[in-house]
């Protein structure tokens, strides 16, 4: 065991001294010599570990040096032996495989796949690359990878499954799908999209762009079973298998068009103004949309010729020049749908055909006039929404047939000013024609002057039918307070008086004469006075009209316009 050395003092157990000198000139007082012997054996000395931790060690202590880990220690005489465990370290990677390193051997951290490492002084440094190749990508929990940021792939990019808003090409240039492609959701294409192999499309798909097939090729529409392709609206450039051509209108003002078509698209016509500038054309179906910068069409031979259907649309033009007969759309049987996308007060082209349907669509946006529709059957399909008024100045036809009517619009939004036909058949009280001309008019029509050789309606005007059936008509009158009598319908009225009345001529003509016969109720003294639509008083020889006052008496009056006077007589008291 170590010692502490042994001194003998004269008075002191303790240091009483704290400084490191003394004057020369002094002597060592006795407690002086006793502290600086207790010093000399109490001094020690320090040791300190790697973590800068100290411990004082003095005379007469034991420093123990221990062994951890797989270092051990041992004494022997003078001899301290510090002795490391032998052996190697086992480092193992994700695959499990494992490597050994034994004591002295360097290990190697070496890159691959996109990794690079380092090693500066006591520091190893990894450094991943922004470019990554990689076989596979996948979560540890089975959620959705996120990237934040853009990625580009520039050789071949396999998915299951690929989520997207927007696929778009880094060069502007065409995606090209070579297998088919299964689209279970709505589909939005904004630019060409070239697929060469079957597809589906099981939502609804949005081209933005174009469909194109290969170079001369056809693009076909072909069902799956008994379906049927549905198309809502006009389509541009389609061939039918029995069409020879089909084709979009070149420009304009490359002379005129001539050809046979089944449809063609809705591209803008400019203004028409010269022979060569119009287009004539054998269709089934035809679309035309005007220049919306096109403020006219006023050439007097615009013509659209021998079409089944034709789509026009204004589209903020007006036709000018065109009241011609000669002028205006028109084939051997045109069926014209007419719009204004433009808005406005126009004026549209001439319609006539073999056989006219003229449908003018409501929500044109303004005041739109057909200035003449004419065919061997004249029919019209008038619509308007508020604040829009649409009107056929004149309708010519064999047969001017039922006026429809459409749209929010009041019914007065809706006009055709002169209705013409060999046979006039408006089908309702709210046609709103101003004016119908027919050898035959049917009845029901709303117009304010109605002209027939015959009519069924007896309110129309010089017509051959009504003087016959005139003649022989006896009108019966329907009581009240005040009866106004329409000599137009009949030359003889009937009326049961169940109480005083007032009779009011309306339309006698002068030289036309009218008969009332006028029976008293069962209770009698009944009375009546007579005036007229032209506030002309009735003349009667007693100087009014009394009545026979028995009951269930019968009376006949009857009133002569002269002229000058209308001039009543009186024949009173038939059983």
């Amino acid at each position: 065991m170590p010692n502490k050395a042994k001194l003998v003092t004269r008075a002191s157990s303790s240091s009483t001294v704290s400084t490191d000198t003394i004057p020369k000139s002094a002597s060592l007082t006795h407690a002086e010599l006793d502290s600086n012997l207790i010093n000399l054996r109490d001094a020690t000395f320090g040791v300190a570990s790697d973590d800068s931790t100290v411990i004082d060690i003095g005379q007469g202590n034991t420093l123990k040096v221990a062994g951890a880990g797989t270092v051990s220690t041992a004494v022997s005489g003078q001899t301290l032996t510090i002795t490391g465990a032998s052996g190697s370290i086992t480092l193992v990677g994700d695959d499990s495989t494992g490597t050994t390193v034994s004591q002295n051997e360097t290990f190697k951290i070496a890159g691959a796949q996109n990794i690079t490492t380092a090693v500066s002084g006591d520091t190893l440094t990894i450094t991943g690359s922004k470019n990554i190749e990689v076989n596979e990508i996948s979560s540890g929990d089975s959620s959705a990878i996120q990237i934040s940021d853009n990625v580009n792939v520039s050789g071949t990019f396999n998915a299951k499954t690929i989520v997207t808003n927007d696929l778009i090409s880094e060069d502007s240039a065409a995606i090209n799908v070579v297998d088919g492609l299964n689209v279970a959701g709505v589909t939005t294409i904004n630019n060409t999209l070239a697929v060469t192999s079957t597809s589906t499309f099981t939502g609804d798909a949005t081209f933005l762009g174009s469909i194109t097939g290969d170079t001369n090729g056809n693009i076909n529409l072909v069902t799956n079973g008994t379906g049927e392709v549905n198309i809502n609206k006009v389509l541009s450039a389609v061939n039918y298998p029995f069409t020879p051509v089909s084709t979009n209108f070149p420009a304009f003002d490359s002379g005129s068009v001539r050809g046979t078509t089944i449809l063609f698209s809705d591209l803008a016509i400019p203004n028409i103004t010269t022979d060569a500038g119009k287009y004539r054309v054998n269709n089934r179906i035809i679309s035309a949309k005007a220049d919306s910068s096109a403020t006219t069409y006023n050439n007097t031979a615009f013509v659209i010729q021998n079409s089944d259907i034709a789509l026009f649309d204004l589209n903020g033009a007006t036709a000018s020049g065109i009241t011609s007969r000669g002028s205006g759309i028109r084939g051997s049987a045109t069926n014209t749908i007419l719009t204004n996308s433009g808005g406005g007060t126009k004026t549209s082209p001439n319609i006539f055909g073999g056989s006219a349907f003229t449908e003018i669509v409501e929500g044109h946006g303004g005041d739109l006039t057909v200035p003449n529709v004419m065919g061997h059957r004249a029919v019209n399909s008038i619509r308007a929404n508020t604040g829009e008024t649409t009107r056929a100045t004149n309708v010519f036809g064999y047969v001017a047939d039922t006026t429809l009517t459409a749209g929010t619009g009041a019914i007065a939004t809706r006009v055709i000013t002169n209705d013409h036909g060999f046979y006039a058949a408006p089908a309702t009280t709210t046609n709103i024609s101003t004016n119908y001309y027919g050898f035959y008019v049917n009845s029901g029509a709303g117009a304010t002057n109605k002209y027939a050789f015959y009519s069924a309606e007896d309110a129309y005007l010089s017509r051959l039918g009504t003087i016959e059936g005139f003649r022989e008509k006896v009108s019966a009158l329907t009581f009240s307070a005040s009866i106004a009598v329409n000599t137009d319908l009949a030359p003889i009225f009937t009326v049961t008086l169940t109480g005083n009345t007032d009779f009011t001529l309306n339309n006698l003509s002068t030289g036309q004469t009218v008969t009332i016969i006028v029976t008293q109720d069962g209770t009698g003294s009944r009375t009546a006075t007579f005036s007229t639509d032209t506030s002309t008083a009735v003349k009667f020889a007693a100087g009014s009209a009394t009545l026979s006052t028995a009951a269930n008496a019968i009376d006949v009056v009857r009133i002569v316009n002269t002229g000058t006077n209308f001039i009543g007589i009186l024949d009173k008291g038939f059983a």
